[in-house]
């Protein structure tokens, strides 16, 4: 199996999720700009994953997205299967 570019940057970003203090949310700037990914771009991904339940996201102010249940229970093919729809 060959991991699109698309789902190395979903799979980094969890893992900056993961790293994260918890209950923190992750900006999408901060994500995007550390991985090299356009904000745009980071957002469609990120949506997709809140989609499938791998991640949360909180609106406005300190806002951003953090990890729906523990980094250790998300696994690669689940990562794979939302990206692919």
């Amino acid at each position: 199996m060959q991991v699109t570019q698309g789902g190395n940057f979903a799979f980094h970003a969890l893992m900056q999720m993961a790293l994260a203090c918890p209950g923190q949310a992750t900006p999408i700037e901060g994500l995007a700009h550390s991985l090299g990914a356009s904000p745009t771009y980071m957002a469609k991904l990120l949506q997709r994953l809140t989609r499938a339940g791998l991640v949360t996201s909180q609106r406005g102010r300190g806002g951003g997205y953090s990890l729906a249940r523990p980094g250790r229970q998300i696994t690669l093919w689940e990562i794979v299967a939302a990206l692919q729809g």
